[in-house]
């Protein structure tokens, strides 16, 4: 796995938990 790579599934993780912490709903992928 690349940078690059890495740090895309790192930023999508990170927004999974902002999302939970503030309780919006999913809007997108």
């Amino acid at each position: 796995m690349d940078n690059a790579t890495a740090i895309f599934i790192a930023l999508l993780d990170i927004r999974k938990l902002l999302i939970h912490q503030s309780g919006e709903p999913v809007k997108r992928m």
